[in-house]
């Protein structure tokens, strides 16, 4: 009997600026296995289950993920506050890692861990802090203002 590993997931992402009385607040939502496949850019060992519109591992697959696309706003933002919600099978010892990256004014940040599936712990927790900017607790903090970031979803 083939077991299935699944994901359900739901970003939410609030962005606002150190001078909010320039820069509006912003937010960024996505749930659902449909509405994040339709913004994947790039995934390995990953497939959208469409009968119960979440993403799963393929069958034999102990690990994969999936990049979302770039995503921007209009006004730059300097501060965040990523949140998720997600669910993944505690007797399949299943679990998932959220990370982001964020373009700086040199390229792309390295990847961050904003987050996992508490049920699972990781060996490796990931880097919360990057050239110009750094994940405290659960909050960002950038040294400069940006307008464009991305998701990546780790599944174990």
């Amino acid at each position: 009997m083939i077991r299935r590993r699944s994901l359900i997931i739901m970003f939410l992402f609030f962005f606002y600026s150190a001078r909010s009385q320039v820069y509006p607040d912003q937010q960024y939502l996505v749930r659902g296995g449909d509405q994040i496949s339709n913004k994947i850019e790039s995934k390995k060992n990953v497939y959208l289950n469409e009968q119960e519109n979440r993403i799963e591992l393929i069958s034999a697959a102990k690990e994969g993920f999936f990049i979302l696309k770039p995503e921007s706003f209009t006004h730059p933002f300097n501060r965040g506050l990523p949140s998720w919600n997600g669910f993944a099978p505690k007797d399949q010892k299943s679990a998932f890692k959220i990370q982001m990256r964020y373009r700086m004014s040199y390229g792309w940040s390295a990847w961050v861990t904003v987050g996992f599936w508490d049920q699972n712990i990781w060996s490796s927790y990931g880097d919360t802090s990057f050239r110009g900017g750094k994940i405290s607790v659960d909050y960002l903090k950038l040294d400069e203002y940006i307008n464009e970031y991305q998701f990546k979803i780790i599944l174990s």
